[in-house]
């Protein structure tokens, strides 16, 4: 009975993988005072229960801004009984403590892990003759400040993933004047046989997917997997998911949204796509809503979102409210990446290394989730593995 436990364990640990965060870490400051500066590219933290933390902004150059994403690292499996959430909030400011960006603000549980603990912000070209942005009016200190509450989890540290970017001046000169329009969905008309594939597990370990292809993959409940399709200048993304025969599944339904290259979401007509588990053979079909385009790099709103080339992340979770057994929710995910690529050798935001990427949250040596269903041979026996896992993570928390 011990060796079925341990092996029962040690299945289920291999279905969630645990996300490492990318990065050196870094710890934050209760106070403007004593926050540390962040650094380029993409570090660590930890957040207690009910914490505020400050990190300063290194000072750009001149026409140089800066994009910095904070996302809490949340792990459903810690209290899967729970009913309470997690607030997540992390704003831009000055010096003087006010807010000097819109900020972003989100509340999670356990039926709700689509809606990622997550702030993609922006702190407006650096121009001290301006009035406008964080950087304006000659100042010249700016500062993150993340703030987490709520009920769930209270007790432990969540890992906070950070990343900064800072973008090079844009020489207005070089572009087109041509601001591009919105756009309705594009039809995503790929008839081929699909290919086995596994998303990543977090952002920067997203699977890459070819700009014509057509993919196999299924989740388990109160998964995310991530992907991402590189666009150059006058690309754009379309991309179409079909519910395979998942009427069995423990998820029931499942979540499609996307994210621009620094992780800014609302880059479609809707924040986000639903299939339910019985939709067997429907399909949904996203878009983003232009083309990638320089000329976007002082739009209002979220269409500025496009404004860079580089990878574009799309993001499938499992969503469920108390999800019974572990059985997997099949689906094919077809990529149409249309448009003329230009600008080539055109700045590109990079989130993390190649080599700090390849390690952030990869499956072990142990079974993935495509693998699972055969490995266990049954709900029953899987939701044994959950709970053996669950009470793993209990004793040693």
């Amino acid at each position: 009975m011990k060796t079925v436990l341990i092996a029962l364990i040690a299945a289920s640990a291999a279905v969630l993988p645990a996300i490492a965060p990318v990065g050196p870490e870094v710890g934050g400051a209760e106070d403007l005072a004593s926050a540390p500066l962040l650094g380029a590219g993409s570090s660590t933290d930890k957040m207690p229960g009910d914490s505020v933390r400050y990190y300063k902004l290194p000072t750009p150059a001149e026409g140089e801004r800066q994009a910095v994403t904070a996302q809490l690292l949340i792990d459903p499996m810690i209290e899967p009984s729970s009913t309470g959430y997690v607030n997540f909030e992390a704003n831009l400011v000055r010096a003087d403590g006010n807010n000097c960006d819109f900020g972003g603000s989100t509340t999670v549980d356990r039926s709700g892990m689509y809606r990622f603990a997550l702030a993609s912000l922006d702190t407006g070209v650096y121009n001290p003759d301006r009035f406008t942005g964080c950087y304006s009016g000659g100042n010249h200190e700016v500062f993150l400040k993340v703030a987490r509450s709520g009920a769930w989890q209270a007790d432990n540290e969540i890992p906070l993933q950070l990343n900064l970017v800072t973008e090079p001046a844009v020489d207005a000169t070089t572009l087109s004047g041509s601001t591009p329009e919105k756009l309705p969905p594009a039809n995503v008309d790929l008839d081929q046989p699909a290919a086995p594939a596994t998303g990543g597990s977090s952002f920067l370990a997203a699977a890459e997917l070819a700009g014509t292809s057509v993919s196999s993959d299924q989740l388990l409940p109160l998964e995310t997997k991530y992907y991402k399709v590189h666009l150059s200048e006058g690309q754009r993304l379309n991309y179409r998911v079909t519910m395979g025969d998942s009427r069995d599944a423990s998820a029931t339904e499942l979540v499609a949204q996307e994210f621009s290259p620094t992780l800014g979401s609302g880059i479609s007509s809707q924040p986000r796509s639903e299939l339910k588990r019985e939709d067997v053979g429907a399909s949904i079909t996203r878009s983003t809503d232009t083309a990638v385009s320089r000329d976007l790099f002082d739009a209002s709103g979220t269409s500025r979102e496009l404004r860079n080339p580089g990878y574009y992340y799309i993001a499938l979770t499992g969503s469920a409210n108390n999800p019974r057994g572990l059985n997997p929710m099949k689906y094919e995910i077809a990529v149409q990446v249309t448009g003329e690529a230009s600008g080539n050798g055109a700045w590109e935001p990079q989130l993390a290394s190649d080599a700090a990427a390849q390690g952030a949250g990869k499956d072990s040596w142990l079974p993935s989730s495509a693998q699972l269903g055969a490995l266990l041979g049954g709900a029953a026996v899987a939701l044994a593995g959950f709970a053996a896992l669950w009470i793993l993570r209990r004793k040693s928390a």
